[in-house]
């Protein structure tokens, strides 16, 4: 499976808190077929879920860092305007909520 941007980690890794290895027959068994044992799956799968809440506080922080960064990204063209009291200001319709009855196929 292919690793996510904003994680580094696969979906199946977050779900499942392991990686998954798919069965193939092929003519020359890769180095864990050949050493597989269930004892030892077993005792990995315990490791596994000892990091399980360490890998997930990673997740989270790079979900913070890239919110913040896409933050950052998008508030550039953002002016800082300061106003006072009594100041005229020009709404969007969508504020006002009057959207509705305006425009040239709006009823008189």
């Amino acid at each position: 499976m292919t690793k996510k941007t904003s994680t580094s980690e696969t979906p199946f890794l977050l779900t499942y808190t392991t990686e998954a290895i798919v069965p193939a027959e092929i003519e020359c068994p890769s180095h864990r077929v050949v050493y597989y044992t269930s004892e030892g799956n077993e005792q990995g799968l315990m490791i596994n879920l000892d990091f399980l809440e360490e890998s997930h506080l990673i997740v989270v922080v790079r979900n913070e860092a890239c919110r913040l960064k896409a933050t950052q990204y998008h508030n550039v063209k953002v002016k800082n305007r300061r106003f006072k009291f009594g100041d005229l200001v020009l709404r969007k319709l969508e504020a006002t909520g009057k959207r509705e009855s305006r425009g040239k196929l709006a009823l008189k």
